[in-house]
């Protein structure tokens, strides 16, 4: 009889250690730290502090020279007004001639004038955008 008792304290004994092992916070939570995550997120508008403009110029002519001649004393006007007025980001882009041509049957296409266009982008305040639109017209930038 006594190996029978001691055989059976061995089975018991790894579910008696198992249950001595529970999580104390399981058994009582009110006595346990609470632990709470949280997220938040808060939207506001920010007003606009700057504006990207950019200003075109384009101009056609029977003649290439002319068309670059023109294209070049138009961007230097407008290109010396916007340095004296210290917008930010000042670049010119875009810069190109092309040929007009007109279509002939049987026959090679002809040139018959050049076209011209560029462009010019900066960055400035949104109270100063109305301004330079109103010289955008006085230099005749197109687009």
């Amino acid at each position: 009889m006594p190996s029978r008792l001691v055989l059976a304290s061995i089975l018991l004994l790894p579910t008696l250690a198992s249950a001595q092992a529970l999580d104390p916070c399981a058994q009582s939570p009110q006595t346990c730290a609470t632990l709470i995550d949280t997220h938040a997120t808060a939207r506001t508008r920010i007003p606009n502090t700057a504006v990207d403009v950019s200003l075109s110029i384009a101009f056609s002519d029977k003649d290439l020279p002319t068309v670059q001649r023109t294209i070049g004393a138009k961007s230097g006007t407008l290109l010396k007004y916007l340095r004296l007025q210290n917008v930010q980001r000042l670049i010119t882009t875009n810069v190109t001639f092309e040929p007009e041509t007109k279509l002939e049957k049987n026959a090679p296409n002809k040139t018959v004038g050049y076209n011209g266009s560029m462009t010019i982008s900066f960055r400035t305040s949104p109270k100063k955008h109305l301004t330079y639109s109103r010289e955008r017209c006085r230099t005749g930038q197109t687009q």
